[in-house]
């Protein structure tokens, strides 16, 4: 049982790359950039730091998916977003994608908000459900 924890502490040293010092409640769910400010999104295997996006919406016309990182594979999810939100989901995933290290590992299918994964033949499309802007396999 100890050999495997430190197996899964070794790991989540290579795999958390983007952990330091501080810890999360002083930034917020940021990692502090270069001049120490709180402005980095926290990108981790488990996502407690990635920024929330308003999803609200009337009709799938108000609603964007962005795909998210998820970890250092290349694994993603595709996000559910009001459309407004599109640039900022775009320059927050970019500063994400760049903090991951290159991990030797496959990466999966996308994944939906509802768990689905968009396999050969199926595309992920966003919808509005009860007044959210939510993705899901098609």
């Amino acid at each position: 049982m100890k050999t495997l924890a430190s197996a899964l502490l070794v790991l989540a040293t290579l795999v958390l790359p983007a952990c330091n010092s501080m810890t999360d409640s002083q930034c917020n769910g940021h990692l502090p950039s270069p001049s120490g400010e709180c402005t980095n999104a926290m990108c981790r295997v488990t996502d407690d730091g990635f920024p929330m996006f308003d999803k609200t919406c009337r009709t799938a016309a108000d609603c964007v998916f962005g795909v998210h990182q998820t970890d250092c594979c290349g694994s993603t999810q595709a996000i559910g977003m009001n459309k407004a939100e599109q640039a900022r989901f775009d320059a927050t995933e970019k500063a994400c994608t760049d903090q991951y290290a290159k991990c030797a590992c496959p990466a999966f299918f996308t994944k939906s908000e509802d768990g689905q994964q968009a396999t050969d033949g199926k595309m992920i499309v966003v919808e509005c459900q009860s007044s959210l802007c939510m993705t899901t396999v098609r």
